[in-house]
């Protein structure tokens, strides 16, 4: 195969400066802290609370809770586990499954990305602009929606480095702010009920909703990880991230029924205070949720074209959030809810592939890119499949929604791959034990 970084030289395109088409340097690497406020800032979204509040709804406050922690214990794990195989081979997810799908087969993993997260880019800056357009009318959408795009659009082509700049600060203000909030509405109206009033879906299905609403992150987590600098800073990032920082992002919306009757907690604690520095404070952090989230998904949208195309990246970055903006501005972004939730059904099959491919399948030993010769590994293909026919069909009768879709399509790729010795490369032709500080930036090479 070309390499891809020689084939842009030639065409005159700019430098790999972010590294779509080649390895991360170790020189280059972040420290785990880093890592962990990019991957908390990309967690933090305005559906958070909201989803919170419907797990815990008819359920006692901490069976909730308990089934939210569950639920991202579960998410940090298999982050911990795509995003360990991102650091340790320093590319993208969409490159790294070459060698479980195949060079073509990893296509078919480029344009699900691609989509589904172009088009939550879309939905969260919609969302920002409809809800600062709720809170103070006189600031119209679709100015506000071009902004916001435009905003998520240069910290995506600034890459990693700007991306942990921004986390650095972001991340404390809204944690520290949210704690404030919460902890002032709690003294002001006290808890009406530990039990909150309504149906319960059940603690299963929280568990499964939770794991769900996630899984997409948690799947790509190769898109941040390959930036980090040990196995360790990666798995404490992902656990941080989901198993304590998401579970208390969500919890915010339980807290706020109980106390304040407002399944919004984002924005009903702009009126925590009737302060007007207090609404400006609050209406900050709103969008700080929502910048840290959306030019991740640009940032990953464009990874994942940038593997379909061959193109520069920040011009790969720029057709993601262009599509963004286009859905926030048009509308359309309120009607993808289901179309991406379907979409994101066939994000969990692609984490177990990686996970069973990388460390029982190969035994945490990868060849170099240039050596994978299949364009398709049908077994890969039939898992994925499986997996996500599982789900969608079974899960209503049985087990966790999601999970399931993650244990089966693990047991059917095992079962296959073991049975039949199938590889998209030659063993003979080397492989590398993809650890220590010098293999990701010397010995293994993307293209």
């Amino acid at each position: 195969m070309t390499d891809t970084t020689n084939t842009q030289a030639a065409k005159g395109f700019t430098a790999d400066v972010d590294y779509a088409y080649s390895v991360v340097p170790y020189e280059k690497r972040k420290t785990g802290w880093e890592i962990y406020v990019v991957w908390t800032g990309w967690i933090f979204y305005l559906g958070g609370p909201i989803t919170g509040a419907l797990i815990a709804t008819g359920m006692n406050l901490w069976v909730g809770l308990l089934a939210i922690l569950i639920g991202n214990v579960l998410l940090g794990l298999v982050a911990s586990g795509t995003g360990v195989i991102g650091r340790r081979m320093g590319v993208s997810v969409t490159r790294v499954s070459r060698v479980a799908f195949g060079h073509a087969g990893s296509i078919l993993v480029s344009v699900i990305v691609a989509i589904v997260m172009a088009g939550w880019c879309g939905v969260s800056i919609g969302l920002l602009a409809a809800t600062i357009n709720s809170l103070a009318p006189a600031l119209p959408i679709w100015p506000m929606c071009i902004i916001f795009g435009g905003l998520a659009f240069w910290t995506a082509i600034s890459g990693m480095k700007t991306l942990v700049f921004i986390g650095r600060w972001a991340v404390p203000v809204m944690i520290v702010v949210l704690l404030i909030a919460i902890f002032g509405s709690v003294a002001q109206n006290g808890i009406g009920s530990w039990v909150l009033p309504g149906v319960s879906m059940g603690f299963l299905t929280a568990v499964g909703v939770t794991f769900a609403h996630w899984i997409l992150g948690a799947s790509v987590a190769p898109d941040v990880t390959r930036w980090a600098k040990s196995d360790k800073g990666t798995i404490g990032s992902a656990m941080l991230g989901y198993g304590i920082m998401n579970t208390f992002f969500m919890g915010l919306g339980a807290m706020a029924v109980v106390s304040f009757g407002d399944a919004s907690f984002l924005t009903a604690m702009c009126f925590v205070w009737d302060n007007p520095a207090w609404f400006a404070l609050a209406l900050f952090v709103i969008f700080l949720v929502v910048w840290t989230s959306a030019d991740k998904q640009a940032y990953s949208s464009g990874l994942a074209l940038a593997n379909i195309t061959g193109l520069p990246q920040k011009v790969c970055v720029a057709i993601g959030a262009g599509i963004g903006v286009i859905l926030a501005v048009t509308g359309i972004y309120g009607k993808l809810f289901g179309f991406l939730n379907l979409i994101g059904i066939f994000v969990c099959p692609l984490a177990a592939i990686l996970i069973c491919d990388y460390f029982i399948i190969n035994k945490k030993k990868y060849p170099m890119f240039q050596k994978i010769k299949s364009k398709v590994n049908p077994f890969a293909l039939i898992a994925f499949v499986v997996g996500a026919l599982f789900d969608k069909l079974l899960t209503p009768y049985f087990g966790i929604v999601a999970f399931n879709a993650f244990i089966v399509t693990f047991v059917v790729y095992l079962i296959l791959m073991k049975a039949t010795g199938y590889r998209t490369f030659d063993e003979k032709d080397g492989m590398f034990e993809t650890t220590g500080p010098n293999v990701p930036g010397g010995t293994i090479q993307a293209e």
